[in-house]
């Protein structure tokens, strides 16, 4: 179908791709002016009834907003079939791997299909230029027309890529940046005009995909973003002022960024740190440190809430125990994962994992407390969020740093919430059992909150606590392991999980080390497997004890059906 015929009944929300070949040589392109006020945006619309993106061939380089119409977001969690009503299958699969570009940094999933019963219907073949519906607008659109043209087949590779990743965007509710409202574009109008006269445009298509600008009560948009892959290229002569962009074929730290804060997937990100993957056990360090990358990049000047628990140490019982596990140096780009020890531990090995969430981050909050060394078996401590919640939050403690000056078996420590927590803070204690008289000790603590009457819709989240049991340990020649089973119909994809440990005993193997390890396999949407190793290397046997450790989980994910 051809792209007039989609105008027609997406007017409002049809945004088009001029040619290639009316692009200026881009080896000379103007770059945009200094304080262009530099505001622009990635925009999304909100959910109205048909739109509609149509972009005229590429023009000359010129900017473009990243903005969201405010009615046209899809529910975070869904899945968007995708149909093609033409093309080789090899060019199919190439569209479906950049658009899957986007799958990655958002709650969203692009599944390709067999049948037109799909929210994207992709022609190629016959398609007249680049075009997308915007967003939930193309649930207006006849079954039997297309939703999007992508009019590549005789295109580059560079320029194919691109064009998918700029049309998925709209498919996803993304306007252009030139229409946002964070940045004012003095045009050429009669130009403007002239220029894409020559792509066969008419006014009505040149004002409403050119000079059209949103307002911001229509987008949701960033600071302007003059890198960003729904920029259109356009040169300073279409301009009263100078003001150029240029052609961008990559998505933009911004983009990236952007929409996944539009389509939040508490799937957050999730990694581990385990020792012995830089040093083995007989080379025991007490300052250990693993350098992360985020995927993708945070904008620059934000960074991440890290939430970090122990998962795993093997001490010597001839010295104290120790060990630390925290995240530092934390920019935009990454962070070190670190496991520390005093210098009095002989640390053969540790593990650690992590959560991670946006800074701005409205729905969970994560944070650390630490008691410093001291005497007493108990500590009190009152913590405080940093903003209040709207609601009574539910909260999870992991361990993430144990000392003991004196060790002693079958010494206890444990760290609970007292009372309920309240919209502001919560009260924390922790205690040691069985210490030997005068010996010091310190514990640390990373808590996550969250409110679960009032997440995003399509996000789903469960935190429980297990309490592992052995009757003789000496009898085992294999882990303690389990099966954990979410509540029936919690996730409807298998969720990003954090496990740590928030109470455990000491007690001493038959080789002089004090060991634990916990780890989780095989997660999906029902549920996961669990082990816990007291034994470590050479199947060494522990002595006999009883409700043996308290292990926190938190499971993070979605419950919109994926056929939705």
């Amino acid at each position: 179908m051809a792209t007039d015929t989609i105008d027609q009944l997406c007017v409002q929300y049809l945004l088009e791709d001029p040619p290639l070949d009316d692009y200026p040589d881009q080896g000379n392109i103007p770059k945009p002016r200094a304080g262009a006020n530099s505001v622009s945006s990635l925009a999304l619309p909100s959910n109205q009834t048909a739109a509609a993106a149509a972009e005229p061939p590429l023009p000359d380089h010129g900017p473009v907003e990243l903005a969201l119409r405010r009615n046209a977001f899809w529910t975070p969690g869904r899945t968007l079939r995708v149909y093609f009503m033409d093309g080789t299958p090899a060019l199919q699969q190439k569209v479906m791997t950049w658009a899957k570009e986007w799958e990655v940094l958002a709650n969203i999933t692009v599944v390709q299909v067999t049948d037109d019963n799909a929210e994207i219907r992709v022609t190629i073949d016959e398609a007249t230029g680049y075009s997308s519906v915007v967003g939930t607008a193309a649930l207006n659109v006849n079954p039997s027309d297309p939703t999007m043209n992508l009019k590549i087949s005789n295109d580059t590779e560079v320029n194919r890529r691109r064009h998918t990743l700029h049309e998925f965007g709209h498919a996803l509710g993304a306007v252009h940046e030139h229409e946002s409202p964070g940045l004012v574009i003095h045009w050429n109008v009669q130009k403007v005009y002239d220029h894409y006269s020559l792509q066969g445009w008419s006014r009505d298509k040149v004002n409403r995909n050119v000079l059209h600008q949103y307002t911001p009560l229509d987008v949701k948009y960033t600071p302007f973003d003059a890198d960003s892959v729904m920029l259109y290229s356009f040169s300073s002569d279409l301009t009263t002022d100078g003001f150029s962009t240029h052609y961008n074929t990559e998505l933009s730290a911004t983009d990236k960024h952007f929409i996944g804060l539009m389509y939040p997937w508490y799937r957050r990100s999730t990694g581990g740190f385990d020792t012995l993957e830089i040093h083995s056990r007989d080379q025991p360090s007490q300052n250990n440190t693993q350098l992360v990358s985020f995927t993708p990049q945070y904008p620059e000047g934000t960074v991440p809430q890290i939430a970090m628990a122990l998962t795993s140490f093997e001490c010597s019982d001839q010295f104290s125990v120790s060990v630390k596990s925290i995240p530092g140096s934390l920019t935009e780009t990454g962070m070190s994962a670190n496991i520390q020890a005093w210098t009095n531990t002989v640390l053969y090995r540790a593990s650690a994992n992590w959560l991670e969430f946006p800074g701005d981050d409205m729905y969970f909050q994560t944070g650390t407390y630490s008691t410093g060394e001291f005497s007493d078996l108990q500590k009190i401590a009152q913590l405080t969020y940093s903003r209040p919640f709207r609601a009574n939050p539910v909260v999870v403690l992991f361990l993430n740093e144990i000392y003991n000056q004196i060790v002693s078996d079958d010494s206890i420590l444990d760290c609970t919430l007292v009372g309920t927590s309240g919209t502001a803070g919560c009260t924390v204690c922790l205690s040691l059992v069985n210490v030997p008289i005068g010996s010091t000790w310190s514990a640390g603590i990373s808590w996550l909150a969250y409110d679960p009457t009032h997440l995003p819709v399509g996000v789903a989240v469960y935190s429980s606590q297990l309490y592992t049991t052995a009757e003789n340990i000496e009898q085992l020649t294999t882990p303690v392991a389990g099966h954990v089973t979410f509540p029936a119909g919690t996730f409807t994809k298998p969720p990003t999980l954090m496990l740590g440990f928030s109470g455990y005993y000491f007690f001493f193997n038959l080789d002089g080390r004090i060991r634990l390890s916990i780890e989780y396999t095989n997660v999906t949407k029902d549920g996961f497997d669990f082990s816990v190793d007291l034994q470590g290397p050479g199947g060494v046997k522990n002595r006999s004890l009883n409700n043996l450790l308290d292990l926190p989980y938190i499971a993070i994910g979605t419950n919109v059906p994926v056929t939705v």
